[in-house]
């Protein structure tokens, strides 16, 4: 559970990624370049040691409004892709919790190592393992 996220590990990238894992087993994945961002809201659940199942429930597409963890959706009308019958996309994760030294860290950070990247990403850092509800982003149309 908590908040992992890809910047420590993106030295020079123009692509940056979070991850949040709720502990009533919902979530979220940012997915964010200089153009815009994609938030996809999930449902996860263990199924073993080391593996995660990650339902993807919707996703939404625009912006970050300036300072906050709000979308803004695209004005092109194409902003939201929500799953033929309510479904989602189910992806398995298999994964290692270890401690590692990313490039733009100043120390030791628990990090997230995934056998395959999930939202182009493969490393996360742990941010927080507290998330509250006012940390969930939020989409504003």
């Amino acid at each position: 559970m908590g908040l992992w996220e890809s910047g420590p590990y993106e030295y020079g990238s123009m692509e940056a990624s979070c991850v949040g894992f709720r502990a009533d087993g919902s979530g979220w994945s940012v997915w964010e370049n200089a153009g815009g961002a994609a938030l996809t809201m999930l449902r996860w659940s263990r199924l073993g040691p080391q593996v995660i199942q990650v339902v993807e429930v919707e996703t939404f597409f625009g912006t970050w409004a300036p300072g906050t963890r709000r979308l803004i959706l695209d004005e092109s009308g194409d902003d939201h892709e929500e799953p033929a019958g309510g479904g989602g996309d189910v992806i398995e994760l298999r994964y290692e919790i270890v401690e590692d030294v990313p490039p733009l860290a100043d120390g030791p950070m628990v990090v997230l190592k995934l056998a395959e990247p999930y939202e182009g990403i493969a490393t996360y850092a742990l941010s927080t393992r507290d998330i509250d509800s006012v940390d969930v982003p939020a989409v504003v149309v």
